[in-house]
């Protein structure tokens, strides 16, 4: 019957009645115990009579012992499960009979779980969740540091002999980012695409959607164009058509057939839409005829290091170096391609994550000292227990069990607050704040993510209630039990104190790091970009090469559209140039002057090279320091000429005037072009990043096909921003105009990210402010509840309420004082971490932690004088009568 009543409420079915609320009976746990002791007295009988027994009797009776063994730990673990579902309901009342306390310690722990919830959510995404492709473990970024680019990217004719002759590398592909203008259906549109080699999707384990992915035949000069296209664009443009497979589409004024569509799924560094073969040819790529700078990523055989490939391509190169183009390559390597597309961005959300951790351990001090007060209410009822027989262990799992309930409520509320948060984050990140890798996530809240919400609230729990539970769970019965005791009041509000200096110490350290983000951010706005952003809109257009190959028509095209702009209502000027500021560079050369046998900047990359309209300069804002700027005169019939930018002009002629010196650069014609002007630099990659020496040429003498038109507006510039479409596709229907934008939005989104950071810790900043704050009022309100007979005597004795608010605000303020010290200590070790985040501010900087500690005095003092102007207004005749 014992085993029968066993198997009716084994372990896992017990659990189950648990879940359901249903309590097994008194009755049938009673029956199992007689069963037991019967049991167990018939073994004695057998034991008096051992020498008699047979060797099987006495086998039967040693398994049968082991069986008793295994039904005491049975019971015993029934017990403890009994007492445990006992201090669960008894746990759970407590918290319903206090919601006030319920709610307060709740929110808290939800404030700090949930921001913990949502900042793992994005590491894990980013981090910890391998890349979207079949064995991502395998996969490689292959770069060779060139320095002539300053890049990891790969010569053509290095990826054409590591792709025939490497043994390391299942499979390698290399790839090259390009716009297409995409014509023939509707109005022109530019797409963002990319150039790759045949083994590209197959090295990822990409299969289309429809179609099949590109053949070898496809990816050789002269092959049959073939394109690929996005999901989103298959959707977009094609309606979601099935049979676009095998359809012509024109790309460049060029006709490519659609070989594939990739699935929806499908990520990579970039958002592209379309992809067609790279198409290198071997013969110029090792002619020295032309020159390929490619990206390329590989796939390792199995049980292949990187060490070993990359040892093989080195050898590789050196074996073809005799034929190579005199371009200095640098030293192979070969990264994951996981931590290629990371980058800098692990030290971004560890440190977000680090502060979010200073949240969660700040809300366990406040939820601990929110125990204490509780704790000390309920001394008599814990003397109580202790008297009728609890031991200390029983009363410390009690108390346990209510703070480890709590912090499962708090995690609950943090996991939906977490969904929340998680949302707005991503809604709010920029494009580039979590750099490459962010393309090819997903950020959500998966089951690791439970996980971990799970482990932080238990954690939580244990941490917050610990301490409170040892330090009460051995009552002084005969203090506690009389009328108004106060047992261990000394030694908790020690403890009260020292949990203050905790959260204060670390609100420090997150307020100093806010703060350092507040002074770098509010430096980056003061810089001067070279222009004047106001009242400036900026778009694109891209002419077809095929149609436009004579310059002639490339530069009566944009001759006419200024013409045509410029005369609209409420634009002042208009000018073209080929790059944008904060937009990449189009043009680039090495430069020389004559006379010296080395070009400039040899062993740099090559200057950037503007090709504006006569207005460019005018319209922009940039100022003229020296000479003249173009005008029409300055054609292809005349000599050719240059401007230079002031940092340009300084490296090439220190301590002379630059003007009327003649410096070669590339372009048509044969003669050195002249430099007839100077003018301001541009801060063309960005508000924090050094000024760019350029070099500006007149589109008359030098047009491409590509360009970009600013306009200088009168009023808000994107009211005019149709219009100067419809002047565009009026010339030329087929022209794309797009990335339609005023120049604050591209300044925006350039500090866009440093915007986000600072936003993110601003908020966590903030909020640990708030809970200190309310940490320092609750231990200075829980030292007045305490010492309030000590007050009305000190009153009724002749001591004045100054004095009365003079002492507890001394004593609040000498941990506050305390804490931030510790926590400019900490701040002082742990903000250069940071330093890569901040702009022309110091890691350790003295201001910002100066203006920190006065920040937190300052709130700390008014949670202080609260709870001490309250005592000093208590009527001593009340207060000798409080308990």
């Amino acid at each position: 019957m014992l085993e029968r009543n066993k198997r009716r409420c084994s372990s896992p079915s017990l659990w189950l009645i648990t879940l359901v609320g249903v309590i097994v009976p008194r009755r049938l746990r009673a029956e199992w115990k007689q069963e037991w002791e019967a049991e167990l007295r018939y073994r004695e009988l057998l034991l008096e009579e051992w020498d008699k027994l047979t060797w099987l009797s006495k086998l039967d009776l040693f398994w049968r012992s082991l069986g008793a063994f295994r039904d005491a730990l049975w019971l015993q673990q029934l017990r403890w499960e009994d007492d445990m579902f006992q201090d669960l309901r008894y746990g759970t009342r407590m918290l319903v009979k206090n919601p006030g306390f319920t709610f307060v310690a709740l929110l808290t722990l939800a404030l700090g779980v949930g921001a913990n919830t949502s900042i793992f959510s994005v590491v894990n995404a980013l981090l910890l969740r391998p890349l979207p492709y079949p064995n991502p473990d395998q996969l490689v970024w292959v770069g060779e540091v060139i320095p002539q680019t300053k890049s990891e990217s790969v010569p053509g004719h290095h990826f054409l002999d590591w792709s025939e002759r490497s043994q390391t590398l299942e499979r390698i592909a290399a790839y090259n980012p390009d716009d297409f203008t995409l014509t023939g259906a509707g109005e022109p549109e530019r797409l963002d695409g990319n150039r790759v080699s045949a083994d590209f999707f197959t090295l990822l384990g990409v299969e289309p959607l429809l179609g099949r992915n590109f053949l070898p035949a496809e990816d050789r000069p002269g092959g049959e164009r073939a394109a690929i296209i996005s999901h989103s664009l298959w959707q977009r443009r094609f309606s979601a058509d099935r049979g676009v497979v095998g359809r012509s589409i024109t790309l460049d004024n060029q006709s490519y057939t659609v070989v594939g569509v990739l699935p929806p799924g499908f990520r990579f560094i970039h958002p592209f839409e379309v992809w067609v073969p790279l198409a290198l040819d071997p013969q110029q790529e090792r002619g020295n005829q032309q020159i390929s700078i490619l990206s390329v990523i590989a796939r390792l055989r199995p049980g292949v290091t990187r060490e070993q490939a990359r040892a093989e391509l080195e050898t590789i190169r050196s074996l073809t170096r005799s034929s190579e183009r005199p371009l200095p390559g640098g030293q192979v390597r070969l990264t994951s391609l996981h931590a290629r597309l990371v980058g800098d961005t692990r030290r971004l959300l560890l440190i977000l994550l680090g502060a979010a951790s200073l949240i969660l351990l700040i809300a366990c001090a406040n939820i601990a000292n929110l125990l204490l007060s509780r704790a000390v209410a309920r001394q008599k009822e814990l003397a109580i227990r202790a008297s009728l027989g609890a031991g200390r262990l029983r009363l410390v799992r009690q108390m346990l069990t209510e703070s480890l309930l709590l912090a499962l409520g708090g995690g609950a509320l943090g996991l939906l607050l977490a969904f929340c948060l998680t949302k707005a984050l991503v809604a709010l990140a920029a494009a580039d704040t979590f750099g490459d890798i962010s393309h090819l996530a997903t950020v959500n809240l998966d089951f690791r993510v439970l996980g971990f919400t799970l482990l932080v609230s238990l954690a939580t729990g244990i941490l917050s209630g610990s301490a409170p539970a040892i330090l009460l769970s051995r009552p002084n019965l005969n203090d506690s039990l009389k009328e108004g005791g106060r047992s261990g009041v000394f030694h908790r509000s020690r403890l009260r104190h020292l949990l203050m200096m905790t959260e204060v110490a670390l609100a420090v350290v997150l307020l100093a790091g806010a703060g350092l983000l507040i002074r770098s951010f509010a430096r980056l706005l003061e810089v001067n970009p070279g222009y004047r952003a106001e009242g400036l809109l900026t778009l694109r257009v891209s002419l077809p090469e095929l149609r436009y190959e004579q310059a002639e028509k490339r530069k009566a095209f944009y001759h006419e559209i200024l013409q045509r702009v410029s005369a609209l209502p409420g634009v002042e000027s208009a000018g073209v140039i080929n790059h944008l500021p904060l937009t990449d560079f189009q043009l680039a050369g090495w430069l020389r002057i004559p006379g010296r046998p080395q070009p400039f900047n040899a062993n740099g990359p090559g200057t950037p090279m503007g090709i504006v309209s006569q207005d460019y300069f005018r319209v922009m804002g940039i100022p003229l320091r020296a000479g003249r700027i173009f005008t029409e005169r300055d054609d292809s019939e005349s000599p050719r000429v240059a401007i230079l930018s002031e940092a340009l002009a300084r490296q090439l002629f220190p301590d002379e005037d630059a003007v009327g010196k003649k410096v070669w650069m590339p372009g048509p014609g044969k003669d050195t072009p002249t430099v007839i002007g100077v003018v301001g630099d541009v801060k063309h990659q960005g508000l924090d990043r050094d000024v760019t020496p350029q070099a500006y040429v007149p589109y008359l003498q030098f047009a491409m096909p590509s360009t970009a038109i600013v306009v200088r507006t009168t009023g808000n510039p994107l009211r005019l921003a149709a219009a100067v479409r419809n002047q565009a596709l009026a010339i030329d229907r087929e022209v794309p105009v797009y990335e339609v934008q005023t120049m604050d939005e591209r300044l925006t989104a350039s500090i866009s990210s440093r915007r986000f950071n600072l936003l993110l810790l601003g908020v966590f900043a903030l909020l640990a402010l708030a809970l200190a704050a309310v940490g320092v009022y609750g231990v200075i309100a829980y030292v007045v509840t305490q010492r309030t007979q000590e007050v009305g005597i000190r009153i009724a004795l002749g001591a004045q309420r100054s004095d009365v608010l003079r002492l507890f605000i001394w004593q609040g303020m000498t941990s506050v004082v305390i804490g931030v010290a510790l926590g400019l200590a900490g701040a002082w070790a742990l903000t250069r971490v940071m330093a890569s985040l901040l702009f022309s501010v110091s890691a350790t900087d003295p201001a910002t932690f100066a203006g920190v500690a006065l920040l937190l005095t300052v709130v700390a003092l008014l949670a202080c004088y609260l709870p001490a102007r309250r005592a000093s207004r208590v009527d001593p005749m009340v207060a000798l009568r409080y308990e």
